[in-house]
């Protein structure tokens, strides 16, 4: 995979409230993080650019969250919107060249899952169970209140 940024010249800003302002990561993660972003980015990699294809292939997804996201990630810079004025209307998506950087890192990520799936040797379902109760243990100990 082609290193986009040379790691050790990355620039953190100083004044920055907290560690986590100052990593890459979070940053890049604020633009494709969350529960649908990386979905529609990967549908539209595999090249369903409509608005109705994403919904089709989305369907847990509501017509209201995916237009959210949609917005989110044309406002980021990381897709284009197109819209034909026609009836009915017709909504196309794709990347922009800020975009197009993504793909050697939608690739390597989906590597990743498949590896990790397959190495955790159960079901999709039986992981996600296994995740959802990990999560709502560790919510059940974490102390209560502001401070």
């Amino acid at each position: 995979m082609e290193t986009l940024v040379d790691f050790q010249e990355l620039e953190t800003e100083e004044n920055c409230d907290s560690p986590a302002d100052r990593c890459p990561v979070v940053w890049a993660l604020q633009v494709i993080g969350g529960k649908w972003k990386p979905a529609i980015l990967w549908e539209i990699r595999r090249g369903l650019t409509r608005f109705g294809k994403l919904q089709r292939a989305l369907p847990d997804c509501s017509r209201k969250m995916l237009t959210q996201q949609l917005r989110e990630l044309e406002r980021d810079g990381i897709i284009w919107r197109k819209v034909y004025a026609q009836v009915p209307p017709r909504v196309e998506y794709g990347f922009t060249a800020h975009g197009e950087t993504l793909n050697a890192l939608l690739d390597q990520i989906a590597a990743w899952g498949e590896f990790h799936r397959k190495s955790l040797g159960s079901s999709t379902e039986t992981n996600r169970e296994s995740l959802q109760s990990a999560s709502h243990r560790r919510a059940k100990t974490r102390p209560h209140g502001n401070g």
